[in-house]
This record gives C-alpha cells, sequence and structure tokens, in this order.
C-alpha cells in the first residue's frame, strides 16, 4: 500500500476527553447539537473507549472533522485509517473496537504494558553516579555534628494566658 493510499485513508477517532476549560455538559450539548445524537449515542461517545467517528477521510476533511470538534470542546485524534488497524495486527497489537460490548470491563495485570509500541515515547538512558550517597539507619540524626546550627534558646512569656475550663452540655 502506497503513502498516497494511507492519506486518503485517515479516522477520527474520540475517547470522551474535553478541551481545558470546557465542562462535561457544555461539551455533550455541543456534540449532540453538532452530530444531532441522542442520548444512547452521547452515552457511547462518552464511554471511555475509543469511538471512530468517520472513517476513510482525506487529510484536508479530517482537519476540518478535529477543527469542528475541538470548537465543540472535543479532543479527537486522527489517525491511520485500515492501513494503521492492518499494521497494528500484524504487530500484534489489537485494534480499538467500535462499538461497546455488553461484556464487563477488565482490568490489565500489574505490570502490563498499556501503550502500544508506537504510542511509547523512546527516553534516554541516564547514567547517575550513586557512589557517594549512603543511607543512615532509621531514627538517626540526618545531619553530622560538625553541620548542625545552634539554635538559641527562645523565651516565651506566657503568664498572660488562661485556660477555662471546657463547657459541659447538659
Amino acid at each position: 500500500m502506497s503513502d498516497s493510499s494511507l492519506d486518503s485513508s485517515l479516522e477520527i477517532v474520540f475517547r470522551g476527553d474535553i478541551v481545558s476549560g470546557h465542562t462535561m455538559v457544555e461539551v455533550r450539548d455541543n456534540l449532540r447539537e453538532l452530530f444531532k445524537a441522542d442520548d444512547a449515542q452521547l452515552a457511547k461517545l462518552f464511554s471511555g473507549r475509543p469511538v471512530v467517528i468517520r472513517r476513510n477521510l482525506d487529510e484536508e476533511s479530517a482537519k476540518r472533522y478535529q477543527q469542528a470538534m475541538e470548537r465543540a470542546g472535543a479532543v479527537v485524534q486522527v489517525r491511520q485509517g485500515d492501513g494503521g488497524a492492518k499494521a497494528a495486527v500484524q504487530a500484534g497489537v489489537q485494534p480499538a473496537e467500535d462499538d461497546i460490548s455488553d461484556e464487563p470491563w477488565t482490568l490489565f495485570p500489574v505490570g502490563a504494558d498499556l501503550l502500544r509500541p508506537e504510542e511509547r515515547i523512546k527516553q534516554p538512558a541516564v547514567n547517575l553516579d550513586v557512589a557517594n550517597i549512603s543511607v543512615a539507619p532509621a531514627g538517626s540524626d540526618v545531619l553530622a555534628a560538625n553541620e548542625r546550627r545552634e539554635q538559641p534558646p527562645v523565651d516565651v512569656d506566657t503568664s498572660h494566658i488562661d485556660l477555662e475550663p471546657a463547657p459541659t452540655s447538659e
């Protein structure tokens, strides 16, 4: 598949995120009006799962959809359509489903990779010199004797303060 055919196969994906400064109620109302959507369609849009709003768009059309959604307060992602899904499947990554199933949600096991390989940011390795770091036993003074600063005693006059018994509730 050539790059030009991939460019004409873009899709708009909404995950329920809203633009900073907007409220969820405001964005739902804006999308209701923009798409002439009913409550069931809005529930699907704001389910927290990725929903493909439109498929097979060229770059210009995708940008128009993205701008319209952002004006309504919705954050959308423009991504490759079928070509991107095929590449993801070949890489061993399950593509996002468009419909909401009635199955209960599950959590990934502890330590599982939540991001697809193409979503990960490559971090450069950091080499830290920790040779001069030590850990003191619990309860010990953190400062050495020569690092401590003497604090002069402070004389606070509390002779004018009286304590009255707490009122009793009868």
